[in-house]
């Protein structure tokens, strides 16, 4: 083991990581501990009970938690989160890192506004992860009313109640993982269905040559401007032992580097089910041709635009599995693996696939205080067959407010 590296993993194994606790409601520590995912609308929800009443009509709530992260990395830095597609293949790397930040830290504010005919709520929610400084990020921004969502909220594609809690805020290779400005209405069929549909923004995210093209930037190309919006649709089943999920996606992609279009589909297949006393197993498979950007792994893989001006939509595909165990009221374990491939290569040193598993226990030593460690174990192979892995040990310290 590497100077130095016994020191860290005690440390990590006393002090950190955690899962985001709910901050404006009490859970229970299943969820507590494993489940941080779900800010958003079912939190304001419970504004009946949690938020202060300004006027006879208006609530408000203000909440969000302060985060230390602790990381190392034994083989090659990857920086604030354990991006795997950033794994140096072949002799690079650089060896073993430290270090610390706080930049998932978050801050919530909620209201809701009684009306005739249902409350209306609203969320704004920011962390501190804006590229490549401290200042604040928008997360969340949305109005909610009877079923239907307006504004910046998860995607309707990516399978909420299913993603695992990781310290790592990034979380396990191959799943679903994006957040959009949409308008979304959900309505149930009964007791056990729910049916959402949505259309959101769209953006190419592929490359032109060699440059790597993203809705953020307007680097080669009018990224964010395509033909019509993206359409999803999702219908989930729910019971008390868990729920399944199935998602779809339609796109048509029509950057202004080409003058070719191309139509872009996905599915995605994702459950969760209470398997024994405090145990729960999860996974998710989601695939497609088209949809890199819906897959935490595939920015600027959605498609490629050839020397003839062509348009060619790249193939990919992830899945994910996972399983938590209560140990007690207050310790948790997780262990999650993920894995990604992309069909559909063009160069040689293009990613072929990406692997990870993240082993966590969390632990909740008093109210609004999670506390736990993670190993993370990375792999990422190219098309021509260079492979490149890190270890990571991580750990957070989390309290919310």
């Amino acid at each position: 083991m590497r100077s130095g590296t016994s020191a860290i993993l005690v440390l990590s194994l006393l002090l950190v990581p955690l899962c985001w606790v709910s901050s404006v409601r009490a859970a229970s520590t299943a969820d507590a501990a494993g489940d941080h995912w779900r800010t958003g609308v079912a939190e304001l929800e419970d504004l009946d009970d949690e938020a202060v009443r300004l006027a006879p009509r208006l609530r408000v709530m203000l909440g969000g938690y302060v985060k230390t992260d602790f990381i190392h990395d034994l083989d090659q830095a990857l920086g604030d989160v354990f991006d795997v597609d950033g794994i140096a293949v072949g002799s690079g790397g650089g060896g073993d890192r430290f270090r610390v930040h706080v930049r998932e830290s978050r801050l919530t504010f909620g209201a809701a506004i009684d009306t005739g005919r249902g409350p209306v709520r609203a969320l704004l929610e920011a962390d501190l992860f804006h590229e490549d400084s401290h200042a604040p990020r928008l997360r969340h921004a949305l109005v909610e009313w009877r079923g239907l969502i307006v504004g910046q909220y998860w995607s309707n594609f990516m399978p909420l109640e299913v993603h695992p809690s990781t310290v790592d805020t990034e979380g396990p290779a191959g799943i679903s993982f994006l957040r959009q400005v949409q308008v979304r209405y959900t309505h149930p069929l009964g007791d056990d269905v729910e049916v959402s549909a949505a259309l959101e923004t769209s953006g190419f995210s592929g490359r032109v040559g060699d440059d790597v093209v993203v809705p953020e930037t307007t680097r080669g190309i009018l990224a964010g401007i395509d033909a019509m919006p993206d359409a999803t649709l999702a219908a989930t089943w729910a019971q008390d032992w868990g729920h399944v999920r199935l998602a779809g996606v339609g796109r048509l992609l029509d950057p202004a580097a080409s003058d070719d279009r191309a139509f872009a589909w996905g599915l995605s297949l994702a459950g969760r089910a209470q398997a024994w006393q405090g145990g729960r197993v999860l996974g998710a498979l989601t695939g497609g041709d088209g949809i890199g950007r819906y897959i935490i792994n595939g920015e600027g893989r959605d498609a490629f635009v050839d020397e003839r001006g062509d348009l060619r939509t790249i193939g990919s595909w992830g899945a994910v599995a996972g399983v938590a165990q209560e140990f007690s009221e207050q310790v948790t374990g997780r262990v999650v693996g993920g894995f990604y491939r992309v069909e559909d290569t063009f160069a040689p040193s293009d990613t072929r696939t990406l692997q990870t598993l993240h082993t966590s226990l969390f632990w909740r030593p008093a109210d609004r205080i999670t506390i736990g460690t993670e190993v993370v174990l990375g792999r990422r192979e190219t098309a021509d067959g260079r492979s490149g892995s890190n270890t990571r040990l991580q750990g957070a310290l989390q309290v919310d407010f």
